[in-house]
């Protein structure tokens, strides 16, 4: 939870919020333990909302451009599904839209986000 950690993280474009998956929860067990209290947490996917316990948390991310402050995403100290264990966890569109413009380059292999 430093300003300065890299993390692995699918982009879902049609999730409406970002969430973080078990890894993450794995690297700062102890300072998201002393400092978030566990809550029920609801999350939809494919079609449905579904109820889990685990934590709000504020989140700065930097990805291709300035830095955005996440309020209240989700944490869950358990993976849903078995590819979540490979990923730190999945941005959605609370930061996408923070954006005037999402610029995905496929020759170069970049994605850069600007505000006009």
């Amino acid at each position: 939870m430093s300003k300065n950690d890299t993390l692995l993280c699918t982009f879902d474009t049609g999730a409406g919020k970002t969430w973080l998956f078990k890894n993450y929860y794995d690297k700062f067990r102890s300072l998201i333990d002393s400092t978030y209290e566990r809550t029920s947490v609801s999350l939809g996917r494919a079609g449905m909302i579904n109820t889990y316990e685990g934590y709000m948390i504020g989140l700065d991310v930097m990805i291709g451009g300035p830095r955005q402050t996440l309020d209240s995403e989700v944490l869950l100290p358990r993976n849903l599904n078995s590819d979540q264990k490979y990923y730190d966890g999945n941005l959605g569109q609370d930061y996408f839209g923070s954006f005037d413009e999402m610029i995905i380059n496929f020759d170069h292999m970049f994605v850069k986000f600007r505000n006009m």
